[in-house]
This record gives C-alpha cells, structure tokens and sequence, in this order.
C-alpha cells in the first residue's frame, strides 16, 4: 500500500491539469490579489 501511495505522489501533471489548477487561482484569488497570486511572493 505504501509502494502505490509513493507512486501517486510522483506522478506528473499534465498540461491541462495544470492550467486548470492556475486557472483556479486566478479565480479565486482576492480581489485586487492578483498581481500578488502571479507573482508567486
């Protein structure tokens, strides 16, 4: 059980996985934040 936990953490996101992952950020981000999400600081 441990082997297949190990194996999901390792797993690569796709292209489309992470845009969505960003796309929900932005969205979600406070307002007037966005420059702040962005940035990454």
């Amino acid at each position: 059980m441990a082997d297949e936990e190990d194996e999901l953490l390792e797993t690569e996101l796709s292209y489309d996985q992470k845009k969505e992952i960003a796309k929900w950020f932005f969205l979600n981000a406070p307002a007037g934040e966005i420059n702040y999400v962005a940035k990454g600081t």
